[in-house]
């Protein structure tokens, strides 16, 4: 389902567009500019505490750094969100694994720099790998990468970014059924968003994350998501 599918089925839902009305083809339409926008809104905010709870398995990612001799920092994929694993592995140029990884160090370039003072100089054979500051999303390694280990190629795991903003972006979900539970839940948000200060008093007196359809939407969607099946007995059977 593409995000403008997922608006169209929002404004439907919600009696936006009803009868014969078409649906719209872009997200520049002057014809209901304004809920469709509150639409896009109720879906990339759904989707936001979806991957916060770390729920949205769609874009499960690797990528790889190249060391290089006295480099300390190194770029992570333009979509990074957040390591999947706690390691990296070191591959060979055919992205086989060779057997050697480094780990995350427990805690941020902060805590390094109480601990490990020359960790910006000393340079070897890195065993950590941390977490940096700034406007780029970008990791160190420490010790820093010398001579011996330059050219390295180490594999990381992470989850892609999700974010939907154009007509033909995907809803990161596989099956339809998840998509369309998806969006009942947006549809309530959009409901949310279009409600005066009166109407969520009464309606949403808890917040929308405290929403009953809300909830209900999620523990469906998570079920859907799950790739186990449940146990539907517990005990034995006979």
């Amino acid at each position: 389902m593409t995000f403008l599918e997922a608006v169209n089925r929002v404004l439907r839902q919600e009696a936006i567009l009803m009868g014969d009305d078409d649906d719209l083809t872009s997200f520049t339409n002057t014809q209901h500019a304004a809920t469709s926008t509150l639409a896009q809104i109720a879906i990339q905010s759904e989707l936001a505490t979806l991957v916060s709870d770390g729920y949205i398995p769609f874009e499960e990612k690797t990528a790889t750094v190249t060391l290089v001799t006295s480099t300390r920092t190194y770029s992570l994929a333009s979509d990074f969100q957040t390591f999947q694993e706690n390691f990296m592995e070191r591959v060979d140029s055919g992205g086989v694994a060779v057997g050697e990884r480094i780990f995350l160090y427990p805690g941020n370039e902060s805590q390094l720099r109480k601990e490990f003072y020359l960790y910006r100089s000393n340079e070897g054979t890195p065993i950590h790998f941390y977490t940096t500051g700034g406007t780029a999303k970008t990791v160190g390694f420490s010790p820093v990468p010398n001579s011996d280990v330059n050219g390295y190629l180490y594999r990381y795991y992470y989850e892609g970014d999700v974010n939907v903003s154009l007509t033909t972006d995907t809803v990161p979900f596989v099956s339809t059924t998840e998509a369309q539970v998806f969006v009942r839940m947006a549809a309530r948000h959009f409901k949310y968003l279009r409600s005066t200060p009166q109407i969520r008093e009464g309606l949403f007196p808890q917040g929308i994350d405290s929403d009953p359809v809300i909830l209900q939407s999620r523990a469906t969607l998570m079920g859907l998501l799950n790739p186990i099946s449940p146990a539907r007995h517990y005990g034995k059977r006979y």
